[in-house]
């Protein structure tokens, strides 16, 4: 219950009452508030990937853009910067993206 508790404090940050209404939940019935953590916790995972994955079609997007706007002339190297940086963040993200783990 201990290790329940504490992650339910990180991720809620709550005032004093909430407080004790989590520590009374945690200790009627400790599986409901892991079920409910853990549901929380695979929202977030999802609500982050999708921000990622609409900067990193964004950047898309706007290389594509500048590049195609120079007819393929000129690079655009902030442009592929941004879609690198976007790329990165998305791989951090979600790990089986990664290019270094073997398939």
């Amino acid at each position: 219950m201990g290790s329940l508790l504490v992650q339910l404090l990180l991720l809620f940050q709550p005032d004093s009452l909430q407080m004790n209404e989590l520590i009374n939940a945690v200790s009627k019935n400790p599986a409901v508030v892991e079920q409910r953590l853990q549901s929380d916790t695979e929202l977030r995972h999802r609500l982050e990937f999708k921000k990622k994955w609409e900067t990193l079609v964004e950047a898309v997007e706007g290389f594509a853009a500048e590049y195609n706007d120079g007819k393929g002339q000129v690079w655009p190297e902030k442009k592929a910067a941004a879609l690198r940086e976007a790329m990165k963040a998305l791989e951090q993200s979600e790990p089986r993206l990664r290019k270094d783990i073997a398939r």
